[in-house]
């Protein structure tokens, strides 16, 4: 936030100081001065980093509530089955579509 004020105060001032000289030049006499003041910079500055902000606290809301109907899925209790050696068949080769090499399964 530090540096969105120091750039917004900056742009600010930048624009003060050039609107004061195109001034003074004018009342002077019709001059050459192509120097703009860039008021809108420090506003549309602030309205992205606004906007942005909230885009960020949007996304956190719903990945919360996301979370939140995940945890509802956990199961109160588990049922643990001890399954005999005797069933157990590991996997020897890649590509078959009960698992990966090394994998065990239940066949009966």
């Amino acid at each position: 936030d530090f540096l969105v004020a120091m750039g917004t105060t900056a742009a600010y001032a930048y624009s003060v100081t050039i609107f004061l000289l195109e001034e003074v030049r004018f009342e002077a006499g019709p001059g050459t001065g192509h120097l703009k003041p860039t008021f809108e910079t420090g506003a549309m500055l602030l309205m992205f980093v606004t906007f942005g902000k909230f885009l960020e606290a949007y996304a956190k809301g719903k990945t919360a509530s996301a979370l939140q109907k995940l945890m509802e899925l956990q199961p109160v209790i588990a049922t643990r089955a001890i399954v005999p050696p005797d069933y157990l068949v590991q996997i020897e080769e890649d590509g078959d579509a009960r698992g990966k090499k090394g994998d065990y399964v239940v066949s009966a």
